[in-house]
């Protein structure tokens, strides 16, 4: 659990008490240091604001103690980290920002983060990737002959560049404006290339500064003026204070009499719909495009088409109906596919030909089936995706259909998050168990889980001792990597894994110290290289086959690894270490603490004339 929301560091105490005004006027409650606090930080505050005055020091001493100010905040349990600095930037290629933020980034293991100097409401703002102030290019602005920092160039790549190792990337508003997946595309784009880099966002206006969060609200280390801090502090409140805001989308192109009465009841509640103008549909003046704009920020809405027959008779003697249910179907089916795109929760459709469209146009292939609505009519989980879809036929349901079923898929994804959540917890404090008790060290092991049909696995790079949540990349079992976090070199050895048993719901790796010299021996029978001193070793995790030695990461031992698997839960990787499987997390510690504790004892038995289990028989 995390003690701090936001741990802010900012480089002078103007800016520091600019700062956390902003976030103790958006609910988050704040205290200011001047200077890293003493270790024992004993306060229930939400918000940590440390102010330091590394603005103009040597680059050498603005990072140390920016870098000692970032370390308390991570012992101390935050969960967001902002690096502060001034809306007019440092403007020359001696500057500190560049310097401090790749410490930043290395010191979190982290790929990447934002950097938005803009200030609007008081006339700072980033335009096409240059910084204005009130109208002017910072260059052509009084703050061009500054004393101490003279502000001599506008645009923020170039400023940056000069003085970080790693490349920015701007981002126009343009792009800004673009959906939540076209970014995600870019952004994973450049990590392909790139392991670490920084994005510059357009910040004209205020409702830029919220479309920057909603694109980056899961990074964990921001950068910026205090303008930003504005909409990420609200942020942070809102989600603390309310439960998870979950989207769903009701389509209904069914003119029975029931799906009429349960729009009717729907409605009568005062929930948010939209009804399809047919002519207009017809014309091309509406589609799905605009409709879904006009819907999109809703948490639930029902977006229809259905019409007393009468109605929809008289309508057919005007438009060919073959057109009509034709542009209906069709409507309904992309505006599913943009609310899947959107990251919609659950989906609900009444009417067999708008149902039919809509699965055709998601292109499901496979659901798990989960708990009925009404007879005839249960919940639908696509495979490996992250959203719930319900059909109906028009009449089926009773009059408050469509109320009923948007509380029941909540609490089913209510109950979905919780087993997530719980396996994350369960990962996060085996590592930190192992870590503390010294049987890994450095960032050398990884750790994994199964949830539904993916896989969540260590970042590269990590360590036991400071996981995180944002620490986990999620993974398919076929090793696409559906996330922004850089997976564990050695995913390959956790795929094979819980492709060889589909029970196997948790993968440990270590380089333990006893194991790891076990590995490093000479062993006549490779296929049960740990002898048996004690029962509990095959009793837990079967024989231990040695696998040949291969770099680390590299296809060559993948593939030993495979041509190795079998039935048992443990196997030593030569001159490398140990890798466990488990039916559940716990299961997957015992056996490693068993394998370890296993090595150690045959270690320590080796050349002295002990008994092996099977001479004793």
């Amino acid at each position: 659990m995390y003690r701090i929301k936001i741990g802010c560091i900012a480089d002078d105490f103007t800016g520091a008490s600019d700062v956390a005004s902003f976030m103790e006027n958006e609910g988050i409650n704040t205290i200011l240091y001047n200077g890293v606090p003493d270790e024992n930080y004993n306060n229930d505050a939400d918000g940590v604001v440390i102010a330091l005055k590394t603005r103009t020091l040597p680059k050498e001493e603005a990072v140390r103690e920016t870098i000692q100010a970032l370390r308390f905040l991570k012992e101390a349990g935050t969960e967001k980290y902002y690096i502060k600095y001034c809306s007019t930037f440092d403007s020359t290629s001696e500057g500190n920002i560049g310097p401090v933020l790749d410490a930043c980034l290395e010191e979190l293991g982290i790929p990447y983060t934002i950097v938005c100097p803009s200030f609007p409401v008081n006339g700072r703002q980033v335009i096409e990737g240059k910084l204005y102030v009130h109208g002017q290019l910072l260059e052509e602005s009084p703050m061009k002959d500054h004393p101490l920092t003279p502000m001599r160039e506008s645009e923020i790549k170039k400023l940056l560049d000069a003085q970080s190792v790693y490349t920015s990337h701007t981002i126009f508003k343009d792009e800004l404006m673009e959906s939540n997946e076209q970014l995600k595309e870019k952004i994973h784009k450049i990590s392909m290339t790139e392991d670490r880099f920084y994005i510059i966002p357009d910040f004209e206006m205020e409702e830029h500064g919220e479309r920057i969060l909603t694109c980056f609200h899961e990074l964990r280390l921001f950068s910026g003026a205090s303008g930003f801090m504005k909409h990420l502090a609200s942020y942070m409140y809102n989600r603390s204070s309310s439960n998870p805001v979950h989207k769903f989308l009701l389509l209904a192109g069914s003119c029975s009499q029931m799906t009429l009465k349960q729009i009717a009841a729907y409605e009568a509640t005062g929930r948010k719909s939209y009804k399809l103008d047919i002519p207009k549909l017809l014309s091309g003046e509406e589609n799905a495009l605009n409709v879904f704009e006009q819907v999109k920020n809703m948490d639930c809405v029902l977006v229809y088409s259905s019409e007393d027959p009468l109605y929809r008779h008289e309508q057919k003697s005007t438009y060919n109906s073959l057109i009509i249910a034709e542009r209906i179907e069709t409507t309904m089916a992309e505006l599913a596919v943009l609310a899947k795109s959107e990251g919609f929760k659950g989906i609900i459709v009444a009417g067999g030909e708008t149902s039919g469209a809509v699965t055709k146009a998601l292109e499901i292939r496979s659901y798990e089936i989960g708990i009925s609505i009404s007879p005839g009519v249960p919940l639908l989980k696509p495979t490996d995706e992250e959203y719930i879809l319900l059909l109906k036929s028009g009449n089926f349901g009773g009059e408050s259909f469509f109320i009923d079923a948007v509380e029941m898929m909540y609490g089913e994804i209510a109950k979905t998050e919780d087993s997530f959540t719980l396996k994350l917890k369960e990962a996060i404090e085996t590592a930190k168990s192992l870590f503390e008790r010294g049987k890994t060290a450095g960032s050398s092991a990884n750790i994994s889980f199964k949830h539904r049909n993916r896989v969540f696995i260590s970042r590269s790079g990590s360590s036991f001792g400071t996981l995180v949540p944002e620490d986990f990349a999620e993974v398919s079992l076929t090793g696409e990597v559906l996330s922004k976090v850089k997976p564990s070199k050695e995913l390959p050895l956790h795929l094979a894994l819980y492709r060889n048993d589909s029970q196997t719901e948790a993968v440990i790796h270590t380089h333990s110290f006893y194991s790891t010299l076990w590995s490093c021996l000479e062993h006549m029978d490779t296929s049960d290289s740990i002898p048996s001193y004690t029962p509990y070793l095959k009793m837990k995790l079967g024989t231990i086959p040695l696998v040949p030695y291969a770099k680390p990461g590299s296809k060559e031992l993948f593939e030993l690894f495979e041509h190795t698997l079998g039935n048992q839960k443990g196997y030593l990787l030569r001159n490398h270490g140990a890798i466990v499987a488990g039916y559940n997390m716990f299961q997957a510690f015992e056996c490693l603490e068993e394998l370890e504790e296993s090595a150690k004892i045959a270690w320590h038995l080796r050349g002295l004339n002990a008994k092996r289990l099977e001479d004793t028989k």
